[in-house]
């Protein structure tokens, strides 16, 4: 079966303490917004419910992605430092996402008065989904196509909100 040991993955710890000490600024600043009740919520509380979620997923991420299942160093297995590309399947993979996720939410920005709701959540999505490592077509098709679906049941039916659609 072949060894394999968990090893702590420092990338994964970073961005799980950062979420949770980002999660925890945001909870404790909302506070000072007023909370409500969850009958008349005041203006804290949903930054309030973001920041506590923030930090919920910063201890899942902790707990599941902290410490990986690694298989055991080996002498002969090859260094992945001298391999310019980090085994990427595209050069350059790395950076993608810092691009290309500000670039979504900026067309999102952009698009959002002037070509509507679903044109330009379609957008975020295609764009944040190509900073993946190896984007899946397929997927990235079903859920650019469900995403403004949800997004309208939720803002524009769920909550009332006057976006324009198109």
């Amino acid at each position: 079966m072949g060894d394999l040991n968990r090893r702590l993955d420092p990338g994964a710890v970073l961005a799980a303490l950062v979420m949770v000490a980002f999660g925890g600024f945001v909870a404790w600043t909302s506070t000072s917004y007023g909370l409500g009740s969850p009958r008349r919520m005041g203006a804290g509380y949903f930054p309030f419910l973001l920041g506590v979620a923030a930090m919920i997923v910063g201890t899942a991420i902790l707990i599941f992605e902290g410490w990986r299942r690694q298989p055991a160093a080996t002498p002969t297995a090859p260094a992945a430092s001298g391999n310019h590309d980090d085994g990427q399947p595209w050069p350059g993979a790395r950076w993608r996402p810092f691009v290309l996720v500000p670039l979504a939410v900026a067309a999102f920005g952009a698009l959002v008065e002037q070509a509507g709701l679903m044109i330009a959540v379609a957008a975020l999505i295609v764009i944040s989904g190509l900073a993946a490592p190896r984007p899946k077509l397929s997927r990235l098709a079903v859920v650019t196509a469900a995403a403004p679906i949800g997004v309208w049941l939720i803002f524009v039916k769920g909550l009332g909100l006057p976006f324009k659609l198109f």
